[in-house]
C-alpha cells in the first residue's frame, strides 16, 4: 500500500472522530509561469477529545501547521497527510503550503493555450484529489462547507460552487474573488476554475425557484461553442428532474465549463460542472454527437441530486452514483424533442459496452467491496455504468415506474444533504412498492455476468404449439458462478403490414431459471418475427429463432421501429463476437442493413463494429477483400445520401475508415485537396484531419502533409491531431518515435499521451506491432510504479498493447507475463482483458475461415 492510500477502515474511524467541518481556502493563482500555487487553508472542526487523526495533503511544500494556536512540527507532514495529535472538542487548524499544478488531469490542472498563450486552470478531484489543491479530510462521508478566496489576474473569470461577490481589485493586474459559503458537500465535488474564459449566460425559472446558468469555454473556442444547445438541454433536465424527484435543484447556480485536456467526459462538481472541450465541435457533426452531448449534460445534472445532494458513504457505492445518473439521463432524454429514441442509443452505445465488460475475465458484480482508494478504479467500468443503469431500468419494470419514482422521493427526503448506501435506496423503493427487494438485489446487483436468452419453438399449422425461453448462464469468464436471474421483459410480435414490418402484439412475460414455458403464446399465429426483450427492458443477450431471423434479414429495411432495429443490430454483432456468425456473413448483413438505416447514430456504431470485424475478427486472408467491399459500399452511400445530411457525413466518415486503392482513396484525397467535393459536404477543420488520417495510414501522405495541416490549424486540437497522425505513419521509425514519446519520456501531458496512443496501433500493417511485443511487457511494471497517474497509465496499458500482432506469439507472451508474481492489480486486469480480446478475435477468425 502506498503512503497516499486511504483504507476504508481508516476512513470510517476518521468519520467517527471528525465532524462539523468548515473550510476557508485562500489560493494565490497569480503567477503565470510558476508550477506551484500558494495556499492557506483554515479548517474548523469538532473531534473526539484526546483523539489523534490526520488531514490529507499532497504538496511539494508545507510552510506552517498550526493546530489550536500551537505550531506543529513540519515533520508531521509526510508528503501525503498531516498527523493531528491531541484533538480537542472544538479545533482550528491553519496550514500554509505550496501545492503543485497538474499536467495529468488530476488535482488542479494547468493548461497554456497555444493559440493565444492564455493560461487556464480547472480542478478534477474525484476520487481523492482535492488534497492536491488544499488540505482536507478527503473522503465522501466527511461533508463540510467551503469558503474559497482566490487571488488571480484581473482579466480572469474565476468560478467555484457558489457565485462570487464582485471581484476586488488589489492592483492593476491582480484581483480577489470571494465566494460565499457552500452548501454542505463532499470534497470531491468542490470546484475551482480560473482563466480568461468566454462566458455566455441564461436563466432557468421553475416551480422551486430561479437559477442563473452559464456556459464557459476558452477564448480560442468561443466561435464554436453551442451555448444555446447546452442551455436548452439543461433546462429540459431541470424540468424533468424537479418534476420526478419532487425536490428542487439543490444549489444556487449552474455553470457548464468546457475545459482542455480532461481525462473523462465530464465531472459533476456541485453547480460547477466541467466537460472535456472536445465536445466543442469545429465543424459539422451528426445527430450522434448531439445525442451524446445531450446525454452527458443530463447525466451530470442528475448527479446534483444523486451524488451531490445525497452522497455515497464510501466508494463501493460509486457504481450506484454513476448507474443512477446514467439511467436518469436517458429517462429525461427520451422526453427531449429530437431525442425521443434515447433508449435506442443507450442500447447501441452504452449497453453494448456493458455486455462486453461482463464477458471479460475482470467481470464482477455491479456492487463490490472497495477496501481502499487504490481499489476504487479496479471495478469502475461498463458494469458500473451501463449494466448498473440497465438493471435500474429492469427494476422500474419490476416495481413500476411510478413506484420507483415514489421510492426516490422517499430516499431524497430521508437522506437530504447526508450520506447513504445502496441499501438505503433499496429500502426506500421497497417501501414504496411494499415489497422486500433483497432477493432481487442479490441476483442482479451482487452476482456477476450476463445471461443469454434464446427461444425454443415448435410450430404446427402456422401457430405456436410450444414456446419456451431458455436462459444460458454466463459462458465466460470461467470464474463466474452460473447465475440465472429472474427477468421481466416483453415479447414483440411483428408482422408485415402494408409493406412494413410492424409490431402487432406485445406480451410482458417473466423468465425464471434455465427455461420458462410461455403458455400465453400457445395457439397464436406465428408472426413474421418474434422479438425477445422487445423495448429492451432487461439486461441479457438475445437470439432470434431461425424463422424470425430469416424473415427479418429479408425485410429489415421495412422495420421502422428504431429500438427493434437496434436490438437486431446488437444481436447480430454479439453473435459475431461469440463466433456463432462469421464475419463474412455479418458484413453482408451490415452492408445491406446500413443502406436503409434511418438513424445516423446506428450507422456510426455499425461502422465502428465493421472496423473491428475487418481488423480483428476477419480471417487474415479475407481482410483486404472485406475492407475494399466495405469501402465501396460507403462510397456508394456517400453518392446516394442527401447533400448536407447527417447520413452523408456519417458515410464519409465511414469511407475515411476503410478507403483503399480503387475503393475511395482517390476520392478521399481529392476532397482533402478541395476537389470534386460532393454537394453539401463541408470539408471543415475537423473533417480535414479525418481525411488526412486515412491518407497517412495508407501511406499516401506523411510528415510533410501533417506539418502543413498543423500550420493551418495550430490550435491545441490541431497539435493533438498532428501527434496522433505522426504516430499513425506506417513506418518502423514513426512507431518507435511515438513509443519513445510516451513510454521512455514522461513529460507529455495527458492529452498528448492520449493522442499518441490513439494513433499507434495499425491493423493494416500488423507486422509493425510484432517488434513491440517484448518491449510492451518489459515497460509495464515501471509504468505502474511511476507517478504518472492512474489515467495516463491505464491509457498506455490498454492502447499500446500490440493487438495487431494477435496470434500465438502474442498469446504466449501475454500468458507468460500474467504468471509473474506480485503483479500490480490494475496491470493484471488490463492485460488479462487484452488477452481475452485476442482469444475472442482468434476464435472469430477461425469461424470466418
Amino acid at each position: 500500500m502506498t503512503p497516499a492510500n486511504i483504507t476504508r477502515t481508516d476512513a470510517a474511524l476518521r468519520a467517527k472522530t471528525i465532524s462539523n467541518v468548515e473550510y476557508r481556502i485562500e489560493l494565490d493563482l497569480v503567477d503565470h509561469d510558476s508550477l506551484t500555487f500558494g495556499n492557506q487553508t483554515t479548517v474548523s472542526f469538532d473531534a473526539t477529545p484526546g483523539a489523534t487523526s490526520w488531514i490529507d495533503l499532497i504538496a511539494p511544500e508545507v510552510i506552517q501547521i498550526n493546530l489550536n494556536g500551537q505550531d506543529l512540527a513540519l515533520s508531521n507532514f509526510n508528503g501525503f497527510r498531516i498527523e493531528l495529535p491531541k484533538l480537542e472538542a472544538k479545533n482550528k487548524l491553519v496550514i500554509i503550503s505550496n501545492c503543485a499544478y497538474s499536467s495529468t488531469g488530476e488535482g488542479l490542472h494547468r493548461f497554456i493555450d497555444p493559440v493565444d498563450n492564455h493560461r487556464y486552470l480547472y480542478s478534477q478531484f474525484e476520487t481523492a484529489d482535492a488534497r492536491r489543491a488544499f488540505p482536507c479530510f478527503d473522503q465522501p462521508d466527511v461533508k463540510a462547507t467551503y469558503v474559497f478566496e482566490i487571488k488571480a489576474p484581473t482579466n480572469w473569470i474565476v468560478a467555484s460552487n457558489t457565485l462570487p461577490t464582485p471581484a476586488t481589485k488589489l492592483s492593476e493586474d491582480i484581483a480577489l474573488w470571494q465566494f460565499p459559503k457552500t452548501e454542505i458537500m463532499s470534497t470531491y465535488i468542490t470546484g475551482i476554475i480560473g482563466g480568461p474564459y468566454h462566458v455566455e449566460s441564461s436563466e432557468y425559472k421553475g416551480n422551486y425557484g430561479a437559477y442563473p446558468l452559464r456556459v464557459l469555454c476558452r477564448q480560442s473556442l468561443k466561435e464554436y461553442v453551442n451555448a444555446e444547445f447546452m442551455f436548452k438541454t439543461v433546462i429540459h433536465g431541470f424540468k424533468v428532474f424537479e418534476r420526478d424527484f419532487k425536490v428542487g435543484y439543490p444549489f444556487g447556480k449552474y455553470d457548464q465549463i468546457f475545459v482542455p485536456e480532461f481525462n473523462s467526459g465530464a465531472m459533476e462538481n456541485a453547480g460547477c460542472v466541467t466537460f472535456r472541450d472536445e465536445y466543442i465541435w469545429r465543424g459539422k457533426v451528426t445527430a450522434y454527437e448531439h445525442h451524446w452531448l445531450s446525454n452527458v449534460v443530463l447525466h451530470e445534472l442528475a448527479h446534483m441530486w444523486f451524488g451531490n445532494y445525497v452522497t455515497m458513504e464510501w466508494w463501493n457505492d460509486l457504481w450506484l452514483n454513476e448507474s443512477f445518473a446514467e439511467w436518469a439521463a436517458y429517462h429525461a432524454q427520451q422526453e427531449q424533442p429530437g431525442f425521443e429514441d434515447a433508449w435506442v442509443n443507450f442500447l447501441t452505445t452504452r449497453k453494448s459496452w456493458g455486455y462486453r465488460q461482463t464477458q471479460l475475465p475482470s467481470s464482477h458484480p455491479i456492487a463490490t467491496e472497495v477496501a481502499d482508494l487504490e481499489s476504487v478504479w479496479d471495478n469502475f467500468d461498463g458494469i458500473s455504468y451501463a449494466m448498473g443503469a440497465s438493471v435500474l431500468r429492469q427494476l422500474t419494470v419490476a416495481v413500476g415506474i411510478e413506484t420507483f419514482l415514489k421510492g426516490l422521493e422517499i430516499y431524497f427526503n430521508k437522506h437530504a444533504w447526508s450520506n447513504a448506501r445502496f441499501e438505503d435506496l433499496l429500502a426506500a423503493i421497497g417501501q414504496a412498492a411494499n415489497r422486500d427487494l433483497s432477493d432481487w438485489a442479490q441476483d442482479w446487483i451482487r452476482q456477476a455476468g450476463v445471461t443469454l436468452l434464446r427461444p425454443n419453438i415448435e410450430i404446427k399449422d402456422g401457430v405456436f404449439e410450444f414456446v419456451q425461453i431458455a436462459q444460458d448462464p454466463p459462458s465466460s469468464p470461467d470464474h463466474l458462478d452460473p447465475v440465472l436471474r429472474d427477468h421481466k421483459f416483453a415479447l414483440g410480435h411483428y408482422e408485415l403490414v402494408d409493406g412494413e414490418l410492424r409490431r402487432t402484439r406485445q406480451d410482458l412475460v417473466e423468465v425464471k431459471g434455465a427455461s420458462t414455458d410461455i403458455s400465453v403464446l400457445k395457439g397464436l399465429k406465428v408472426p413474421t418475427m418474434l422479438l425477445l426483450n422487445d423495448d429492451d427492458l432487461t439486461f441479457a443477450k438475445i437470439r432470434l429463432d431461425d424463422q424470425s431471423w430469416s424473415n427479418v434479414v429479408e425485410h429489415f429495411a421495412s422495420l421502422k421501429s428504431a429500438l427493434a432495429r437496434g436490438l437486431i443490430w446488437d444481436a447480430a454483432w454479439d453473435a459475431t463476437r461469440d463466433a456463432e456468425t462469421s464475419v463474412t456473413d455479418y458484413i453482408k448483413l451490415a452492408l445491406n442493413g446500413i443502406a436503409s438505416e434511418p438513424d445516423p447514430s446506428t450507422i456510426a456504431i455499425t461502422v465502428r463494429n465493421l472496423k473491428t470485424a475487418a481488423d480483428q475478427y476477419a480471417s487474415p486472408a479475407k481482410q483486404a477483400m472485406h475492407r475494399k467491399t466495405i469501402a465501396s459500399k460507403m462510397l456508394e452511400q456517400v453518392v446516394k445520401a442527401a447533400p448536407g445530411s447527417d447520413h452523408q457525413l456519417a458515410f464519409v466518415r465511414g469511407l475515411a475508415a476503410f478507403a483503399v486503392k480503387d475503393a475511395g482513396l482517390t476520392e478521399i484525397s481529392n476532397w482533402y485537396e478541395n476537389k470534386d467535393i460532393p454537394a453539401g459536404l463541408a470539408v471543415d477543420t475537423d473533417l480535414r484531419w479525418t481525411l488526412l488520417s486515412r491518407l497517412v495510414r495508407t501511406g499516401v501522405a506523411g510528415l510533410a502533409e501533417i506539418e502543413k495541416e498543423l500550420e493551418i490549424d495550430n490550435s491545441s486540437k490541431g497539435i493533438e491531431e498532428s501527434v496522433r497522425l505522426k504516430a499513425a505513419i506506417p513506418t518502423k521509425e514513426a512507431k518507435q518515435k511515438a513509443w519513445d514519446s510516451v513510454v521512455n519520456q514522461s513529460d507529455a501531458t495527458n492529452a498528448i499521451v492520449e493522442a499518441t496512443n490513439l494513433g499507434f496501433n495499425d491493423f493494416e500493417n500488423s507486422s509493425l506491432s510484432e517488434e513491440f511485443i517484448d518491449p510492451y511487457f518489459e515497460m509495464l511494471p515501471k509504468l505502474w510504479s511511476s507517478d504518472r497517474g492512474y489515467h495516463v497509465s491505464q491509457g498506455i496499458t490498454i492502447s499500446l498493447f500490440p493487438m495487431p500482432a494477435l496470434g500465438t506469439k502474442l498469446v504466449t507472451a501475454t500468458e507468460k507475463f500474467l504468471t509473474q508474481p506480485n503483479l500490480e492489480t490494475s496491470t493484471k486486469r488490463f492485460v488479462s482483458e487484452r488477452l481475452a480480446d485476442v482469444q475472442r478475435a482468434m476464435a472469430a477468425r477461425a469461424k470466418d475461415n
